[in-house]
């Protein structure tokens, strides 16, 4: 059964997502920062360090991705990246004094400003968000597609999308 509120709340998140999307494309065309090296530069920014395990659990990637993506920041010269004394075989992340100069301007940017307007809220509104994107994400099936999906292209994800939304409402 179609709640009455879900052609509002798709609407809604199309429209974050597009804003989102904007943001990201202006990051990397001006600046020439991808999403996930932004994510990567704040997350880090709060730390003194970081694994590469835990790195690749914090922002939701592979360790193969999360690898590449630190090895091009390393390159640009904004990360540095060493091994534990303890276990050579883990990577310490850190950043440099360019990628915390980097962090600093993301942080105030007008760039990187699609989160800001949460700020404005109460903060009982924001808990209240939080605990609502919570629970959406605990509902969600976040294992990834077969693999014949994967090759998908966007209009034929939407076009099954809605295939099955009709199916099931009749």
């Amino acid at each position: 059964m179609e709640n009455k509120y879900i052609e509002e709340i798709r609407n809604l998140f199309l429209k974050v997502y597009h804003k989102f999307s904007c943001q990201t494309q202006i990051l990397k065309k001006n600046y020439g920062i991808t999403i996930h090296q932004a994510n990567i530069i704040l997350l880090l920014n709060n730390k003194d360090y970081i694994s590469m395990t835990e790195l690749s659990e914090r922002v939701h990637l592979n360790k193969s991705t999360v690898s590449g993506i630190v090895f091009r920041m390393f390159k640009k010269g904004w990360v540095n990246v060493e091994r534990f004394e303890n276990d050579r075989r883990r990577l310490k992340i850190t950043l440099t004094e360019e990628g915390k100069g980097l962090a600093q301007w993301l942080e105030v940017s007008q760039v990187w400003n699609i989160f800001t307007p949460i700020s404005k809220l109460e903060e009982k509104k924001i808990e209240e968000l939080l605990a609502s994107l919570k629970e959406l994400v605990d509902h969600l099936d976040l294992s990834p597609p077969p693999s014949e999906e994967v090759l998908l292209t966007i209009e034929e994800h939407g076009q099954a999308f809605f295939e099955k939304d009709i199916k099931d409402n009749v």
